[in-house]
């Protein structure tokens, strides 16, 4: 079996087409890992808040019309990329970023099998899915961005994974688990402090936004399962 894995479409609708143009005979399944629409408005209003240490009064987001219109901005490019998706015949698994918010499901419904805290058995291989990531030190629960505390995910993911050989076993998760493609930028280390806490001093629970690949998965028989970046159509 084959697949490969993409994620954090940034809203860029083009790239989609470009990558589910590949030729689809080639894989079994796409795994795709959360974030369809483009964060960056709403990342920036959260970071100036982080680093104020949470005094309103030193926010300043400019326009104030700005978050609505990136909201309304992010509706198009949730239902633009999610008809992309749907029009190609092949099995997507997929589970939801901190940018899926569950807002958007007024308008489209998700165009992907989601196996959040679910086992699915596809041939030998075992999928486990868990949607986006632990909430920050400043939150019990955060609905909005599927957020969960660390005690539920280690519960949820502790019971899955005892029902599975773990060589055959695939996760699919939005955020990166600690020390897996989880460096943080150095610029970023600051806010990543505020918001999970002395973990990210040491440079993790982040991501570098440097990864741009395709990953190609491919289990070549029982025993053995290969993982290899393969580059993005130009």
């Amino acid at each position: 079996m084959r697949s490969f894995v993409l994620g954090d479409l940034l809203g860029n609708s083009e790239i989609v087409k470009r990558t589910l143009d590949l030729e689809l005979r080639k894989y079994d399944f796409v795994l795709y890992n959360g974030d369809i629409p483009n964060p960056s408005v709403f990342k920036a209003i959260r970071e100036k808040r982080v680093l104020s240490g949470y005094d309103e009064k030193k926010v300043d987001i400019g326009n104030h019309d700005l978050p609505q219109k990136a909201l309304n901005k992010a509706i198009r490019e949730v239902v633009e990329i999610s008809n992309i998706i749907e029009k190609y015949p092949i099995t997507v698994f997929g589970v939801l970023g901190n940018a899926d918010n569950p807002h958007y499901e007024k308008f489209i419904k998700w165009p992907f099998q989601r196996p959040h805290n679910k086992l699915i058995k596809v041939g030998i291989l075992n999928f486990i899915g868990y949607d986006e990531w632990s909430c920050y030190i400043f939150e019990k629960e955060n609905q909005n961005e599927r957020a969960f505390c660390d005690k539920v995910i280690e519960e949820d993911l502790s019971n899955l994974f005892e029902q599975v050989d773990t060589r055959k076993t695939i996760l699919i998760t939005h955020a990166p688990p600690f020390k897996i493609l989880d460096k943080v930028n150095e610029r970023k280390i600051k806010y990543a402090n505020g918001t999970y806490g002395p973990c990210a001093k040491k440079g993790h629970i982040g991501s570098t936004g440097e990864i741009k690949d395709i990953v190609d998965v491919t289990v070549n028989n029982e025993e053995n399962m290969n993982v290899k970046f393969a580059k993005l159509p130009s």
